[in-house]
């Protein structure tokens, strides 16, 4: 009889052991659902000194606050963190072009993605400047004063912008954080006129005028006659070299224009000239004095003060 009874605790111990291995095993099987998220949690790049910098996160957007006057790099190497199971595409650590409108690709473990996109944030101070010039003058300098100008001429540009909004880009002599000192060319779009000034540094631009830019100054440079010309005859033309700015000349009257010569400190005579970009040619009056030594001479383009050179020429007699 106990017998028996063993038997059939044995049997039911059997079977409850059989039934707890398959719910074990129908347990071991069960699926759970794939994580769904695809979230950029951290995103971090290095500036040129090695601070981290820290991307925000807005909208499945990253945008950089990189900063002023730092000079951006062309590529970064991003240490990223993602969501628990997720998968970024380039994988962090990856060199990328250090530009906006690059992308990430976060897949999340259940197959969806989300895309970010790389954006750099306007860090930069908004630069100010003045023109330091009561008249600016074509083939002339000119300088701006100001501040938070990038001091590197691949950076910073100056332009002139004429009343059509066509800009002219001027030669850069010198440049500070805080001046900028430029060649205003001889020949522009509209000449003497009316111009905006238009300065570009680094990711910022600011326009001011306009500003008037008046003729070129006459500068004539050197002046000098042949050194076989010694003696001049009444009614002979000699002719003088000078260095002006070739072109300069147009703005200038074509009448009024003659020279006077000096006979002592306290004589002189006027004597009608004709002039080019490279020579001047005056011609001795036929009641000049004889005998006389002539060395120096003023000459006058128009009847204003800026167009008259006076230089001191080769020395020369006239006989008869």
């Amino acid at each position: 009889m106990q017998k028996e009874i063993f038997k059939h605790k044995l049997l039911v111990f059997n079977y409850a052991l059989a039934a707890l291995l398959l719910m074990l095993t129908y347990s071991c099987k069960k699926k759970y659902p794939d994580f769904p998220y695809n979230e950029i949690e951290k995103f971090s790049i290095k500036d040129v000194s090695g601070t981290e910098l820290n991307a925000a996160i807005q909208e499945k957007n990253i945008i950089i606050y990189w900063p002023p006057f730092q000079d951006q790099p062309d590529s970064i190497q991003p240490q990223i963190a993602v969501s628990d199971r997720a998968i970024i595409t380039p994988k962090s650590g990856s060199k990328i072009p250090f530009k906006e409108g690059f992308s990430y690709e976060v897949k999340a473990q259940n197959g969806s993605i989300n895309t970010y996109t790389l954006k750099i944030a306007n860090n930069q101070p908004l630069p100010y400047f003045e023109v330091n010039e009561l008249v600016i003058n074509l083939n002339r300098s000119m300088s701006l004063f100001g501040d938070y100008l990038i001091p590197d001429a691949t950076q910073t540009s100056v332009y002139l912008v004429d009343k059509n909004k066509k800009e002219t880009l001027l030669t850069i002599n010198s440049i500070s954080n805080n001046a900028v000192n430029v060649n205003i060319p001889l020949v522009l779009s509209q000449d003497t006129s009316h111009y905006h000034i238009k300065v570009i540094t680094g990711k910022r631009n600011l326009t001011k005028g306009p500003y008037y830019i008046d003729r070129p100054l006459l500068a004539l440079g050197t002046v000098t006659l042949p050194a076989d010309v010694l003696t001049v005859k009444r009614g002979q033309s000699i002719v003088f070299k000078h260095s002006a700015t070739p072109g300069t000349l147009k703005y200038y009257a074509q009448t009024g224009r003659y020279a006077t010569v000096a006979i002592t400190s306290r004589i002189t005579r006027s004597v009608p000239m004709q002039i080019t970009d490279t020579e001047i040619t005056l011609t001795i009056p036929q009641d000049f004095p004889l005998g006389a030594t002539y060395g120096s001479i003023s000459f006058l383009v128009e009847d204003k003060a800026k167009g008259t050179w006076q230089r001191r020429t080769s020395p020369f007699t006239v006989v008869q």
